[in-house]
């Protein structure tokens, strides 16, 4: 495909990482239906399209940095620096327009043939560095793989500018290797991205989002996994009049109860176990009691509870026994949890 110049090869894993790049953007769109996906997948697609006609262009003529593909990467590689500002950032319509002016005012000096042309694509890419690292990198997550990025583009911008000047091998050699590896820096970007939404989704499937404690499923699994171990207990905790805080004072106040009330059951049993909202106004935990006894920490909550909120907790208490599954044990902890609601609220029934 190329005349197999040295500084041809980085330019050849560029397109393929540019190319792989925009596949993993697009499985993304037709597995979430994300238009940012698509759309960066697209100008990924779009800013690969330079490298095939520098391909075409080697079979019918050897090939310069005044030639028009290889002018033409200047557009790609702002291209490809815009798609990854608009992953992270796709509200920010203002630099998105700047970055289509650049990427449009690029192209068409590309296709001037007049020599006092030939050098502005590349000091676009060393303004787009210092505009970057000035007005865009408190935007992007990744800052340091993000300026690492922006290095890389500098470097391409001017090895591109001294090679089209001198054309030494050398320096078209090292514009082709820096313009790879700021691809690659904008690779790892779009990995760190992925990596982010997996363990955002993951975090997400088993945390209640209010209070930050685990779910019931979560909670669930963890006590059915743990049901043949000895020394295991459940505290089961459900607020007092609850549903009458609601209706007086607003949902925002019991909100504000149940997020303080779970925080003292997941103090209190740190370390010793895990805490979940069950639901509702419902908090439990399980512990391990080799070391401490369950009764003494449902009545530290208790009190706490009673302390330092509005609210007040009946707290229902649990020992593991053989052959007790753990449904079972749950369900033995709310039943207690019930006969402190209806003896008088307030206490701690085991």
């Amino acid at each position: 495909m190329f005349y197999g110049e040295l500084y041809f090869l980085p330019l050849a894993f560029s397109l393929m990482l540019i190319f792989c790049m925009g596949l993993i953007c697009f499985n993304l769109y037709f597995h979430l239906n994300r238009k940012t996906y698509l759309y960066v997948g697209l100008s990924l697609i779009a800013a690969a399209l330079p490298f095939g006609v520098i391909a075409i262009q080697s079979i019918l003529q050897p090939i310069t940095m005044a030639t028009i593909g290889i002018k033409l990467l200047s557009t790609s590689l702002i291209l490809i620096q815009g798609a990854m500002y608009y992953l992270f950032n796709r509200n920010s319509k203002k630099h998105r327009f700047i970055f289509t002016g650049i990427v449009l005012a690029t192209g068409i000096l590309s296709f001037v043939p007049h020599p006092m042309f030939y050098l502005i694509p590349y000091v676009f890419l060393i303004g787009g560095t210092v505009y970057g690292l000035i007005k865009l990198i408190t935007d992007i997550p990744t800052q340091l793989t993000y300026k690492v990025s922006l290095l890389f583009l500098a470097l391409t911008g001017i090895t591109g500018a001294a090679a089209l000047i001198t054309e030494l091998p050398t320096l078209m050699f090292l514009y082709s290797t820096f313009l790879f590896l700021m691809i690659v820096f904008c690779f790892l970007m779009l990995q760190v991205h992925i990596t982010n939404r997996m363990i955002s989704a993951s975090f997400t499937s088993v945390v209640d989002p209010l209070t930050g404690l685990f779910n019931r499923r979560y909670f669930s699994k963890q006590v059915e996994s743990q049901e043949d171990e000895e020394g295991i207990s459940i505290i089961f905790c459900d607020i007092d009049n609850f549903k009458e805080l609601n209706d007086t004072q607003g949902h925002k106040a019991g909100d504000e109860v149940l997020i303080k009330v779970a925080n003292i059951v997941k103090e209190e049993t740190n370390n010793l176990g895990l805490a979940a909202r069950y639901g509702g106004e419902e908090i439990v935990a399980m512990i391990k009691t080799k070391n401490v006894n369950p009764v003494d920490v449902a009545q530290t909550i208790c009190r706490r509870v009673e302390k330092e909120t509005r609210v007040t907790v009946s707290v229902g208490v649990s020992v593991g026994e053989n052959g007790l599954a753990s449904y079972q044990l749950i369900d033995k902890a709310d039943k207690k949890m019930y006969e402190a609601k209806t003896s008088g609220k307030n206490k701690v029934c085991a």
